[in-house]
């Protein structure tokens, strides 16, 4: 009997996702676990993967539907099943009497390289309007930056990428209502620490993992840190997972480090390593840029002083980081250079008054100077 597939709930905030495109087609061999189709979440864009085996019998829905969780997208099945309520066509693959999967065919799968298909993504040029011009109707750069440069209208579509963040921080400036609290720190120990190691020969620990080590900390203190605000509800997230803010070919992300309050500096370091990693390699799911509480920015290898950020939605604040800078300080009857950074901290004022943020703030001035 034909396996009906269809869409998982994959825990976005809006009803709807988008099949972007079809990755396997009506005739082709699907092993479980290959991922069957590409959908665009308001997080992400990711392969949906097939959880059963056979051959691709009928895709229920076309390329740029928007569809809900539960919907029936596709059938699987042995090779000239009948799906319910119609009889299915002779798929064009076969299976071998050794029952091994039959090749690919030619025909409507795109021939594009990751590497075309992520730089078509970034251009935001659409695949399916272009007639490769490589190697057997390989599409290559060429033909993408062609497509580009070609495009009539005026402006150039944002990619998917962009469209889901426009759609957060669009919601997120008309729903929150932000205060921001403005801190300097003392850097000297952080540089410290991160000299310890050089003079060990081991990795350093970034200022992104410390400063989001320090409010990971600070959040037990302070339970609506880890909410959010739901109409006329306050919403508890459940655990300590704090996003950092990583850009990645003009594009941003915000990746999630889970139970980060759990974690250890140095474990923390780990998590975003990891995480930048898969940015960089443009690895990042759903599951890796969903749920978080919080949220830390810095943009302190830039020359920044400070800056204000978005509080991304179902989240109740976000922590922001400028560049260190020398500034005099007076102590002890003179002044001295103080390594100091600006941290700015943005709240969402239906949930967290400036009284309990100026405390959480002195938290994490507090960590990170006692480091």
């Amino acid at each position: 009997m034909a396996t009906a597939i269809h869409m998982p709930d994959l825990g976005t905030n809006v009803e709807q996702v988008k099949l972007i495109e079809w990755l396997k087609q009506e005739g082709e061999y699907v092993r479980r676990g290959d991922p069957l189709c590409e959908v665009e979440t308001d997080k992400a864009t990711e392969p949906l993967e097939s959880v059963a085996e056979g051959v691709l019998l009928r895709q229920m829905v076309p390329a740029g539907s928007e569809i809900r969780a539960g919907t029936l997208i596709a059938y699987v099945g042995a090779a000239g099943e009948s799906i319910p309520g119609q009889q299915a066509e002779a798929p064009a693959a076969t299976i071998a009497a050794s029952g091994s999967p039959p090749p690919q065919p030619a025909g409507r799968s795109l021939k594009v390289s990751p590497v075309i298909r992520n730089l078509a993504q970034r251009e935001g040029v659409d695949l399916d309007s272009i007639v490769g011009t490589g190697a057997g109707g390989q599409i290559t750069r060429d033909d993408v930056l062609a497509a580009k440069k070609s495009a009539s209208g005026q402006g150039t579509p944002l990619s998917r990428d962009q469209l889901a963040v426009a759609r957060r921080v669009s919601r997120s400036n008309q729903e929150i209502p932000t205060i921001d609290l403005v801190a300097s720190l003392d850097m000297s120990a952080a540089i410290r620490l991160r000299e310890r190691p050089a003079r060990e020969s081991s990795r350093k620990v970034s200022y992104d993992a410390i400063f989001l080590f320090a409010a990971a900390q600070a959040i037990p203190r302070f339970p609506s840190f880890a909410s959010h605000v739901d109409g006329d509800r306050a919403i508890a997230h459940g655990g300590v997972d704090v996003c950092l803010a990583i850009s990645h070919e003009r594009r941003l992300y915000t990746p999630v480090v889970r139970n980060a309050d759990r974690l250890s500096l140095i474990e923390v370091e780990a998590a975003v390593q990891q995480l930048v990693g898969k940015t960089r390699a443009g690895q990042l799911s759903s599951a890796d840029l969903s749920g978080g509480s919080f949220t830390v920015s810095n943009l302190g290898m830039f020359p920044v002083q400070s800056f204000n950020v978005i509080i991304p939605p179902e989240q109740a604040g976000a922590l922001s980081i400028g560049m260190i800078q020398p500034r005099p300080v007076f102590r002890d009857g003179r002044f001295e250079a103080v390594p100091l950074a600006t941290v700015v901290l943005s709240i969402d004022h239906r949930l967290i008054n400036g009284a309990e943020g100026a405390e959480f703030l002195q938290q994490v001035k507090n960590i990170v100077e006692s480091l």
